[in-house]
Parts: structure tokens; C-alpha cells; sequence
């Protein structure tokens, strides 16, 4: 797989008010990706278009199908650390990402600290956040054909060009208590909720179609539901 991306991430600090700090940032990002296809009978020629290369699946006369992808990415957040007392301090903060093949989606993430004692502080944490498929997720695809006339494959990994990012919310808490300058004691909790989970997900007996080939088992990556952890 090729990847190649032009990233630039300016970030801004800011003192509002004594105690309370805002932090924001851009990201900006564009991608151009060549991702894995098919083993290749040959090594790829640079000089030469692809399609002119002559690249087949094993076992058939099926031109290997190439996916060359562009897109383009933006994020924006913006964070506020306050320190309200000596007890309590909170963390606000939102995040807006644009992706030109998801669309749009805003994560927020909130955060506690309480110093409980001298000695022990207890820290809540709620966020979300999103993480898109990478372009090896949803457009790999390998397999081979039997030479018959019309070929056939009894498994074939295929691409998925509709795969959707995973969603993730977690909830974490933590306690510590420092038993001396060197030794805490510390204790930690969490709980995430995942949506649009990708797995690799067979069909058997599918015989998909495939540029005058049939596929008879299939695999491809979806997303397919949700977990908890």
C-alpha cells in the first residue's frame, strides 16, 4: 500500500482569565492512497499506467482491479482548562471533524479532577471520538481463480468502499493516593461503548458475480453493530 499525505496542525494557547485556559487547533490533512490489492504476478512499473500493466488475478484472465483514493480532512477543537479552587479543576472541550468521504461529526469531551486530600485525587472523564477505516480496510481484497472458462473462486477477501467509521464513547474514572514520594496507590475504571464495529464477515455459497468470474465464498469487511467493554 502507497500512502502519501501533506498534514499541517497550527494550535493556539490562550490565558483567558487566571485559572482558566483555552487551547484550540487546526488540522488540516490530504491523502492519496494506492491500497493493497491481489498478489501480482510482476513487480508494478512506475513509468506505466497500471492498466496497461496487464495484471490478472491467478488463475483467470481478470484484469486486478486498483483503487487509487484522494481525500481530504479537517479538524478543529478547542479546549478549556479551568482551576475553579484548590479542590476542583475541569476540562471542556469539543472537536469538529470534515471528511470528504464521512461527512461531518462533532465529539465532545468533559473531564474532573478533585484533590480530595493533600494525598488523593479523583479524576472523572467522558469522550467521544470516531475512527475512520483506513483505505486498506475498504479497499483490500485478495484471492484466486481455478483456470477454469468462466473462472470461479472457492474464497475471495473483496473490497468494501462503503465501510463507515466506528464510533467510540467512554466513561472513565480513577483514584490515587500517594502512600509516599515514590509509592501511590492507584486505582482505575472504565466503560466504552463502540458502534459500526468493523469485522471480517463471510458469506457462503454467495456466487457473487465478478467481471465474468463468479466468487462462490466471499469475505469483506462491514461494519456490524455494537459492544460494550
Amino acid at each position: 500500500m502507497d500512502n502519501q499525505t501533506l498534514v499541517a496542525s497550527p494550535q493556539l494557547e490562550l490565558k483567558l482569565l487566571e485559572g482558566h485556559d483555552l487551547i484550540s487547533g487546526l488540522h488540516l490533512s490530504n491523502t492519496h492512497s494506492l491500497p493493497n490489492t491481489a498478489d501480482l504476478a510482476h513487480p508494478i512499473d512506475p513509468t506505466i499506467p497500471l492498466v496497461l500493466q496487464n495484471f490478472t488475478y491467478d488463475g483467470s484472465t481478470i484484469p486486478v482491479q486498483f483503487y487509487e483514493v484522494t481525500f481530504q480532512g479537517m479538524g478543529i477543537f478547542s479546549q478549556l482548562q479551568s482551576r475553579w479552587s484548590e479542590v476542583f479543576q475541569s476540562t471542556i472541550g469539543l472537536r469538529y471533524d470534515s471528511d470528504s468521504r464521512f461527512g461531518e461529526v462533532l465529539n465532545p469531551r468533559l473531564g474532573l479532577n478533585i484533590q480530595c486530600t493533600k494525598k488523593s485525587v479523583g479524576r472523572l472523564l467522558y469522550g467521544e471520538g470516531y475512527l475512520a477505516p483506513s483505505t486498506y480496510d475498504m479497499y483490500h481484497h485478495f484471492g484466486a481463480f481455478n483456470g477454469a472458462t468462466p473462472p470461479v473462486s472457492k474464497f475471495f477477501h473483496v473490497a468494501n468502499p462503503n465501510l463507515m467509521p466506528e464510533k467510540v464513547r467512554t466513561l472513565e474514572s480513577n483514584y490515587s493516593h500517594a502512600l509516599s514520594n515514590k509509592t501511590a496507590i492507584e486505582v482505575s475504571t472504565s466503560y466504552s461503548q463502540i458502534t459500526d464495529i468493523i469485522m471480517n464477515v463471510q458469506t457462503k455459497n454467495a456466487n457473487v458475480p465478478f467481471f465474468g468470474g463468479t466468487l462462490v465464498n466471499i469475505e469483506k469487511s462491514v461494519n456490524v453493530g455494537r459492544a460494550s467493554l
